[in-house]
């Protein structure tokens, strides 16, 4: 059975609150099947902010560069991690007809599913689609774009839904890395003031019961305030960030505030993040989020930007003693925003190339 949206995960967000003294941004953060008031939610003091050093060495972000190859360049993969995706973005992930059907694409490592958008069996062409970029780092010229259209997307829409796993019946992972490319194009990207989800890992409830999510962020730089009309932000830089919802009553949340921001809009950059589960449950005396606590968790992440560490959050409950599954599988779906606002006001687009997941049980 396909997991999808429906189960607890783990989102990766794309922009987030305004700065002080902006526009009010307690509005909910607003996912399928799920939401929490940020106003609720609680920052973690347990973060590490690594600011433009640490480890790697790939260098700042490409406008352009040599062809890299896929397998090689996940240079901070830990030895001993089972593939569990791969995708080139040489073709479009097929659409599934009927609904639940996973599909193995030629080349590619896991199992596929595409929900939508749809058209002609291919994607509409508006939303998310393939393209020719020879500035590509990896595996080009093929990219895959995805597009947030001014008067269509609005707060808690998102144009694009696809995702993989080793299988359709899905193994849980006590510890996931995720690598991929991305470029903004650009000048300038617009965000949710909120925050604008970048996609998802499933952990905690499973797919039977309401959601409950694990978001990484891309906050912005702090340089530009929030239009109180449109509840949006034009950015030139964004950060990294990680946000729990649904498997307690507060939330969860730590952004990458310290140093320089880590992703410059119209430049590609390779994205890395090490997710390690918690072992130590927190207690969950009623069922559904209300009442579940997360102090005591022990969960990590790592990202890092271009190969160099920016970001080390600890202390997160991707899981309790009531939902207690470990991670068990990934979609890209890129919500627009939560709550709040009308939608963008104009065109933006993400560019993303070599997708991998790996992990170890």
């Amino acid at each position: 059975m396909r997991l999808r949206a429906t189960a607890a995960l783990l989102s990766f967000v794309g922009a987030m609150a305004c700065s002080e003294g902006d526009a009010d941004s307690s509005g909910g953060m607003d996912g399928v099947g799920g939401s929490v008031s940020t106003g609720g939610m609680q920052s973690s003091s347990n973060t590490t902010g690594m600011g433009a050093t640490g480890t790697g060495g790939e260098g700042a972000g490409l406008e352009g560069g040599a062809n890299l190859g896929g397998s090689g360049n996940h240079g901070n993969e830990p030895e001993g991690f089972q593939p569990l995706c791969h995708m080139s973005a040489d073709q479009f992930p097929a659409y599934d007809v009927p609904a639940e059907t996973w599909t193995e694409m030629p080349g590619w490592i896991g199992s596929w599913w595409n929900a939508y958008p749809y058209a002609d069996g291919i994607g509409d062409p508006n939303f998310l689609y393939l393209m020719d970029d020879p500035t590509t780092p990896v595996n080009g010229p093929k990219v895959l774009r995805t597009a947030w259209n001014a008067g269509y997307a609005v707060p808690g829409t998102a144009p694009a839904l696809f995702g993989c796993w080793d299988s359709p019946a899905p193994t849980q992972y006590s510890k996931v890395y995720l690598s991929w490319w991305q470029k903004l194009d650009g000048p300038t990207f617009q965000t949710h003031c909120v925050l604008t989800k970048w996609g998802f890992l499933g952990s905690g409830r499973s797919a039977d019961e309401p959601a409950s999510e694990i978001v990484f962020a891309m906050p912005a730089d702090g340089t530009t305030k929030c239009d109180a009309a449109s509840y949006t932000q034009l950015n030139t830089h964004l950060r990294m960030g990680l946000v729990t919802q649904g498997l307690d009553d507060n939330g969860w949340r730590a952004d990458a505030v310290e140093g320089p921001p880590q992703l410059t809009v119209g430049v590609w950059h390779h994205i890395e993040i090490l997710l390690e589960t918690n072992e130590a449950l927190p207690a969950c005396p009623e069922a559904g989020p209300i009442g579940c606590l997360h102090d005591g968790a022990d969960g990590k992440a790592t990202f890092w930007v271009d190969g160099q560490l920016v970001f080390a959050p600890t202390g997160i409950p991707f899981r309790n003693e009531r939902y207690q599954n470990k991670f068990f599988y990934w979609q890209w779906q890129p919500v627009f925003g939560g709550l709040g606002g009308s939608g963008p006001t104009q065109e933006n687009y993400a560019k993303f190339s070599d997708i991998y997941l790996s992990g170890l049980p």
